[in-house]
């Protein structure tokens, strides 16, 4: 993600029972390095701080979202916004600016299932 560039994407599945929606965030790494390497990846999205690139993200962004919810995510000045359906952004994030950064998400809890928009 470039400075200033909008990242949306659209709720497409959800499943109530879970208590956390999902999990947004941002490394230095990039996925072209590890394409056809991919097993590696972890189930738990909190074993990556162990690894040498940057990984940052925030756990539970929105708790309140719900199939056919727009979800905007932007980088200003080191600040990672979120917005939901077109409402204020609010941070959830800091990161420096120096860094190409590329986003992930982790649909392992109420968010199921995201579209790209």
């Amino acid at each position: 993600m470039s400075i200033n560039e909008k990242l949306m994407v659209r709720v497409t599945g959800v499943d109530r029972s879970f208590a956390r929606s999902l999990t947004f965030g941002l490394t230095t790494c990039d996925p072209s390095a590890f394409e056809d390497d991919a097993p590696w990846l972890p189930n738990d999205h909190r074993a990556l701080l162990n690894r040498p690139e940057v990984w940052v993200f925030k756990e539970d962004v929105d708790k309140d979202c719900g199939v056919d919810d727009d979800l905007v995510f932007v980088i200003r000045e080191g600040y990672v916004q979120f917005s939901r359906n077109n409402r204020g952004f609010r941070t959830i994030l800091l990161v420096g600016e120096s860094q190409r950064f590329y986003a992930f998400f982790d649909v392992s809890g109420r968010v199921t299932k995201l579209t790209f928009v």
